[in-house]
């Protein structure tokens, strides 16, 4: 099915490459007339990309050519109306051809690049895929180098994503999450387990591959038995809240448009007073207190993402809870934990959450060294091992 799928996706590859290499000479022109375009882009929920500057590391590393291919990209005039276009282009061949997939006795019908709708249902999935097969060697460098941190208590918290639960197959997720922990013999660990596409559902967003709040909730609630007890009470939700604004996830931005659409829903809590510093600075982490105090944000409408609501991704944040006997904790993970940081760093001292991607090897050993940590996370998600920080930053994908 995926040789199938794969050729679909060369095909709607090629119109837009067509469309892109044509509308290159009108992109210069705009920029040297009107300048460049720095507004939100509402279609993909994110802005635009800004032309980079020349830098000579960045050009030798590759950086900046793929910086500038996604600034030409962005700043192309009507660059949205042309990529909606392409994609509505591309929904009338993934209609017509999805009917290969179907004929393999599967429940899983193409949509998108990658994306399907399982037995009927308008939630954007992932096909299975094995990511530890593909990533062994990495996978066995990343627990070498995390085995041997100078922290004594080591845990591992695997967020379980659809790709690795095939729902035609259920059985195959226990056999992944098994296999993947063996190579952390070192940690004590646990997973959130999807089990079907049922719980799947209660678990996680129509568009996109984050949790929802009741899974991000449950993530929390195990963490802390994993580190802490079973016994350790953990906090209750004040309130949950259904905006009416539109939620777009990451599947959203490429399955355009698909008749997938969802209200956005959280739960409110209330943790005690801290202090909060994103790489270094005292701040407000993230964006919920402004959604829930607005009265008119839960009832106007409009449109918001995980990364709005619950906050970007930073190199480091710390929180400080100012209790003492509680000890510290270090946390490694991807935008996974976002919604969950501040939960989990009530129940310790000060926590310091690290996000792979965009800390240096260097400044992540600094932080080891200069801070008494006694307990230490990783919270990789069954799409992305947490990888061996190096001082060469990959970045955001």
């Amino acid at each position: 099915m995926r040789r199938y799928n794969q050729k679909v996706e060369r095909v709607c590859g090629r119109v837009f490459l067509v469309l892109f290499l044509l509308s290159l000479p009108v992109v210069w022109a705009r920029l040297f007339v009107v300048g460049e375009k720095a507004d939100p882009l509402d279609l993909e929920g994110r802005y635009a990309n800004r032309m980079p500057e020349l830098n000579a590391k960045e050009f030798w590393h590759g950086d900046f050519q793929n910086n500038l291919e996604k600034a030409l990209a962005d700043q192309m005039p009507a660059s949205e109306s042309i990529r909606t276009k392409y994609l509505d282009t591309k929904r009338v061949l993934f209609n017509g051809l999805n009917w290969i997939s179907e004929k393999k006795d599967s429940n899983y019908r193409l949509i998108a690049d990658g994306l399907y709708f399982y037995s009927g249902d308008d939630y954007l999935v992932r096909h299975y895929y094995d990511y530890v097969k593909a990533n062994e060697a990495a996978i066995k460098e990343s627990s070498n180098y995390y085995s041997n941190l100078p922290i004594e208590n080591k845990y591992q918290y695997l967020v379980t994503l659809e790709s690795t639960a095939d729902f035609d197959h259920p059985e195959m997720e226990e056999e992944y999450v098994n296999r993947f922990a063996s190579y952390y013999p070192a940690f004590k660990q646990s997973a959130l387990k999807i089990g079907s596409y049922d719980n799947y559902k209660k678990l996680f967003t129509k568009t996109d591959h984050h949790w929802n709040y009741a899974g991000s909730y449950r993530g929390y609630q195990e963490i802390i038995r994993l580190i802490l007890s079973d016994e350790e009470e953990t906090i209750k939700p004040a309130e949950k809240v259904a905006f009416n604004y539109d939620f777009q996830g990451s599947k959203y931005r490429f399955a355009y448009p698909t008749l997938s659409h969802e209200k956005f829903t959280a739960y409110r809590f209330e943790t005690k007073a801290h202090d909060t510093y994103v790489n270094g600075e005292k701040t407000i982490y993230g964006h919920q207190d402004e959604f829930f105090s607005d009265s008119a944000k839960r009832t106007e409408a409009g449109a918001t993402s995980y990364g709005a609501f619950y906050g970007l991704d930073y190199a480091t944040i710390k929180f400080d809870f100012h209790q003492p006997e509680k000890g510290n904790l270090l946390m490694i993970g991807y935008s996974d934990t976002n919604a969950i940081d501040e939960l989990v760093a009530s129940h310790f001292n000060q926590t310091f959450v690290i996000d792979p991607r965009l800390c240096t090897k260097t400044e992540f050993e600094k932080i080891i060294t200069e801070n008494d940590f006694e307990y230490f996370l990783l919270v990789p998600n069954s799409g992305a091992y947490i990888p061996a920080l190096t001082d060469q930053l990959e970045g955001m994908s």
